[in-house]
């Protein structure tokens, strides 16, 4: 039988939001389909409630909006995407899960800041869609603050020392991503830094995934452009609140999927974005071949790098895959001895 729906807004305007939304692939999810029209999470029939994860690029650009900040005139379309990311999620009622967006933040800016950013975010995300929307198709070049100033504060905002706490997800990553960066250092650089990855998280730590998917498209062919940026201490941790997003959208998408509420990532990054969808292969074969593509005509360095990431595998398999939960203090001195390295590298 065939539905109709009816929305409160020009269908240009809306085609235009979805345009620019999909225009940079914007969403990462476990779903099949066009995941890039609002009627498709409308009228779906199985499934519960929408939520996203959100990259802190996409997350600035919206609270610098309901600010009222000046926009740099070169950055306009980069803020016009990030309206229409929040128009389309408040079209379809998508809900915002803004954690590790704002700890990352908290990280660099302190608790306060993040608190104040959490209260924007707020604001933005429930005032009147058709005032981001005006902004995002470009009938206006700086939002209308007076749409947004009526609204009631949120009464739950977290504390700045909620926002301050370093979440375990980054703490393991901060590790991993240093590692990552001292291998790159090393002059000779080859599928066999891969291998020493996986080498010494078997012997030293613990498998990190999406840590081994970011250091086998660092030492391959496929590398992107400013992974680790200037390798300095900050660099690495910025890669390492990647790491952190991508495995707590993972966690949240498999659970999401099984209780039929789908989790989106929904991000700008392309090594973000690169990294997510390798996680969530389907089945080995698809998870070799997300290894093995990235060396390109040196495939059989690739195969190398799966078949020994496959013997690490199979190891924590035989022990029921469990995680291991490290203490404080161990974490603290294997990021203290590593940070030693490689701040001694860049120094040298």
């Amino acid at each position: 039988m065939e539905q109709f729906l009816i929305l409160n807004y020009p269908p240009k305007d809306l085609d235009e939001i979805c345009r620019l939304v999909e225009e940079d692939d914007s969403f990462v999810a476990l779903l099949t389909g066009e995941i890039y029209r609002i009627e498709n999470y409308l009228l779906s029939p199985v499934l519960n409630e929408f939520s996203a994860v959100l990259d802190r690029n996409v997350y600035t650009r919206i609270t610098t909006l309901v600010q009222g900040d000046t926009i740099d005139p070169k950055m306009i379309q980069d803020f016009r995407w990030a309206a229409a990311v929040l128009a389309f999620c408040q079209i379809v009622d998508i809900k915002f899960q803004y954690g590790s967006s704002l700890r990352e933040y908290a990280s660099k800016r302190g608790g306060k800041l993040a608190a104040s950013d959490f209260e924007s975010f707020y604001r933005a995300d429930n005032c009147d869609p058709k005032a981001i929307i005006d902004f995002a198709v470009g009938r206006i070049d700086r939002l209308d603050i007076s749409s947004i100033s009526d609204l009631d504060p949120c009464e739950t905002v977290p504390s700045p020392e909620e926002f301050e706490d370093q979440i375990y997800e980054f703490r393991l990553n901060y590790i991993f991503a240093l590692k990552i960066a001292l291998l790159g250092m090393e002059k000779e650089q080859s599928f066999e830094r891969v291998i020493e990855f996986i080498d010494w998280m078997e012997r030293d730590f613990i498998c990190g995934a999406a840590a081994l998917q970011f250091a086998n498209l660092y030492f391959s062919p496929s590398r992107k452009r400013r992974m680790f940026k200037k390798k300095t201490l900050d660099d690495i941790k910025n890669a390492a609140w990647d790491l952190a997003l991508i495995q707590v959208w993972r966690r949240c998408a498999l659970k999401g999927n099984a209780e039929y509420d789908p989790v989106i990532l929904i991000s700008r990054d392309k090594v973000v974005k690169d990294i997510a969808r390798r996680l969530v292969a389907s089945d080995d074969a698809e998870f070799k071949s997300h290894l093995v593509d990235q060396w390109g005509t040196k495939k059989k360095e690739g195969e190398k790098i799966f078949s020994r990431y496959w013997q690490l595998h199979e190891k924590f398999a035989d022990r029921g895959n469990r995680r291991e939960l490290f203490p404080d203090e161990v974490l603290d001195a294997m990021t203290a001895d590593l940070e030693r390295q490689v701040q001694s590298r860049i120094e040298a």
